[in-house]
């Protein structure tokens, strides 16, 4: 939240809109927004927030957080569906 709220008093009324990934598996779990969206959109004045689907890399992660995905059984997997992420960009500028 500390980097949003440097972001918006350095971009100041530019137009803001917020993309997260992190749901896996097919249909992509959860389906609900992440808990702290509504705060982001809010604080960000963002004209929209989406969620698209992530990747769940195995190799990527530490013994504890392997230990929790075996646990929750969550699917293993590369979901990211790129040209859904690329349309929802259209013409959209980057901060830089």
């Amino acid at each position: 939240m500390r980097v949003m709220v440097c972001a918006a008093s350095k971009h100041g009324e530019r137009p803001v809109w917020l993309f997260s990934s992190g749901p896996i598996g097919d249909p992509p779990k959860p389906d609900e927004h992440p808990v702290d969206a509504g705060s982001a959109v809010m604080l960000a004045r963002a004209r929209q927030h989406r969620v698209f689907a992530g990747r769940l890399d195995r190799d990527r992660l530490g013994l504890g957080e392997r230990a929790v995905v075996a646990a929750l059984g969550a699917p293993l997997g590369d979901y990211r569906n790129w040209a859904e992420a690329e349309a929802n960009l259209g013409d959209r500028p980057f901060l830089s």
